[in-house]
């Protein structure tokens, strides 16, 4: 992959500039739902998109309400990203509301779901396996959109896809040696089963796929109970909750609250976990720090 890479990198060199291409054209207008999405399309768009979430950082897009100027921005907007799989439940009311008559792109096309009682797991970038899919679909739209610039898109997917792929032989090795035992943790809902299923971690969620109701109390209680059961290592807050229900959980459970995880959301700008690779490399090492810590605590004479 890695000479194919370089191959088209030089391919782009010999290609007019983009101010040669077309004179001082504006950057393609992208509005996407969330910030993962809006990160995946500026990797490989660069400077030939102009990139927009609605759902912004720490946001949180089960219970998001669109506002009058995400109208205005999705009618202005050449393409929508979604990512599908119902995560976005507003976002069809938006588009009519802006008479959106552009492309939109389902970034999950292809991605075999998790399903639960007939419905999908919209959690699908939990697994960066599935974010070739994500980053293939993107790719694609934007190479539709732009021809001129199908070689300088389908460089930078490749190296991304190159990056991705180191990261998940990572995680897989480093997870592995963590015994089963000690991967088993309490999270604030139900986001990161694709994540467990990549790396065979067993999360232990207060609520569901989705954040719009508060779990009952004889939920929490019952949550309790299998913690204690099932050994959890720790109890994990997200960036897109209350954590005031998490601590009051690690209390009742006497376990360690072992940080926070990023779900639905990407952290602000120049943080670790403002972009996909390092959200996903934060949440490893917040999981890790407290299940090696485990690990050493149970090994020690």
């Amino acid at each position: 992959m890695r000479l194919l890479v370089a191959l088209l990198l030089g391919m782009m060199s010999a290609l007019p500039s983009r101010n040669a291409a077309a004179a001082d054209a504006a950057p393609l207008r992208i509005v996407t739902s969330f910030t993962i999405l809006s990160d995946l399309t500026h990797e490989i768009g660069a400077e030939w998109v102009s990139v927009q979430p609605l759902v912004g950082p720490d946001g949180d897009a089960h219970v998001y309400q669109p506002t009058p100027a995400d109208v205005r921005s999705v009618g202005n907007a050449h393409i929508v990203i979604l990512n599908g799989l119902g995560f976005e439940g507003w976002m069809n009311r938006l588009l009519d509301s802006a008479q959106f008559h552009g492309t939109v792109v389902i970034a999950t096309d292809g991605v075999v779901a998790r399903k639960r009682g007939g419905h999908p797991d919209p959690h699908a970038w939990q697994d960066p396996r599935n974010i070739r899919t994500y980053v293939t679909n993107i790719g694609n739209a934007l190479e539709q959109a732009l021809p001129a610039h199908s070689a300088q898109f389908e460089a930078r997917k490749l190296q991304y896809l190159e990056n991705l792929e180191q990261l998940d032989r990572t995680l897989r090795h480093e997870f592995a040696a963590i015994p089963p035992t000690r991967r088993r943790v309490i999270t604030t809902h139900d986001a990161f089963g694709y994540f467990g299923a990549a790396y065979a971690i067993e999360f232990l969620p207060v609520q569901g796929w989705t954040t719009e109701s508060e779990p009952s109390a004889a939920a929490v209680g019952q949550l309790v109970e299998q913690a204690k059961a099932r050994k959890a290592v720790g109890v994990f807050l997200e960036n897109v909750t209350d954590p005031r229900m998490m601590r009051q959980l690690a209390r009742d459970t006497g376990l360690t609250v072992g940080g926070r995880l990023y779900s639905d959301a990407l952290a602000r700008p120049g943080e670790p976990a403002s972009t996909y690779l390092g959200m996903i490399r934060t949440n490893a090492d917040t999981l890790l720090g407290v299940m090696r810590k485990e690990t050493m605590d149970t090994v020690a004479p």
